[in-house]
């Protein structure tokens, strides 16, 4: 015997044998049916009775749902900067939408998205739609996009959303500090200064690792300022001066010849910035949160770490 959830269908297709000898086998074959209204996974049972005892094996069962994928891969802007951000909207449920869905666009205060909301009439089981906006960035923000869907099925509908952090990186010129990390001979990229894995922290300057150094690398590309990084299996410490107030920081993690797999930093306990997936060779991520230099201002400790491999930082600006 097989149940399944309230509304849900369950038909015999081939009965197992009601005699079953020492060492043998049966099945039995049944066939479930979902009803359209149906929002919210299942399970079904499996019971089988010989004599006085009864023995049963449930399944749990999902269904497959609308989904809602980002199309942007670099999330890192310029000030004023315009990017257009696609996101595909796929029907993955096996039963039509039955009216418009519904696809918009939060951005975090001071970005602005163009057009507005967008609707597409119903789809198919199987098909798919890619709407475009253009994003634009403030002058410096860091914040959630969220893109989300609306939809309606036979007797009921749902939801779907899917988000990604976005930032500005400031120019140089405007910012507190920018760190080019590196070795002693590397170059340093124009207005940047260095930090070489070699160098302690010296109150004078504001900056310097603090305990045990990094590694250094150069790879010889593909410009200056990705061409060369901190880098360790081990977690390392940096100590900055932050002045007082809050600040934006933003920190350059990439290889040009090996994947990225792991960038965490944090100040004590709180998670500043973590790279979020592994990045092919010769893709370069700027992570972005924050640090508060208090009242007066003064020195903060950060921790860069990874969770397997190595973690690597290019170069940090602290606006």
């Amino acid at each position: 015997m097989l149940s399944a959830p309230e509304d849900w269908t369950v038909e015999t297709v081939r009965a197992a044998s009601e005699r079953v000898h020492k060492g043998e086998e049966t099945a039995a074959t049944f066939k479930v049916t979902v009803p359209p209204s149906a929002t919210a996974p299942g399970r079904i049972t499996g019971t089988v009775s010989y004599g006085d005892t009864t023995l049963s094996d449930a399944r749990p069962v999902t269904l497959a749902a609308p989904t809602l994928a980002f199309g942007l891969k670099e999330t890192s802007f310029t000030p004023g900067q315009t990017r257009e951000v696609t996101v595909t909207f796929a029907n993955k449920a096996t039963r039509p939408l039955i009216s418009t869905t519904k696809l918009s666009l939060a951005v975090p205060q001071g970005w602005t998205a163009t057009p507005g909301d967008i609707t597409e009439e119903g789809l198919k089981p199987g098909e798919s739609r890619t709407v475009t906006w253009r994003l634009t960035a403030p002058a410096s923000g860091l914040g959630q996009l969220t893109a989300s869907a609306a939809w309606t099925v036979p007797a009921g509908g749902g939801t779907a959303s899917a988000g990604t952090r976005v930032a500005v990186i400031p120019e140089t010129a405007d910012a507190v500090l920018a760190l080019d990390l590196g070795s002693v001979t590397s170059p340093v990229a124009p207005g940047y200064r260095r930090l070489a894995s070699t160098d302690a922290f010296d109150a004078t300057r504001g900056y310097g690792w603090v305990g045990a150094q990094p590694q250094a690398r150069d790879r010889s590309g593909p410009d200056t300022l990705r061409t060369d990084f901190a880098q360790d299996q081990a977690a390392r410490t940096l100590r900055i001066t932050v002045p007082a107030g809050e600040h934006m920081i933003h920190f350059l993690t990439g290889d040009q010849d090996y994947a990225n797999q792991s960038t965490i930093v944090r100040e004590g306990n709180r998670e500043i910035a973590r790279l979020l997936e592994v990045t092919p060779p010769g893709v370069f991520t700027w992570l972005s949160g924050t640090v508060d230099g208090g009242a007066t201002g003064h020195t903060v400790d950060l921790t860069f770490a990874a969770e397997r491999d190595f973690w690597k930082i290019n170069a940090i600006i602290v606006s």
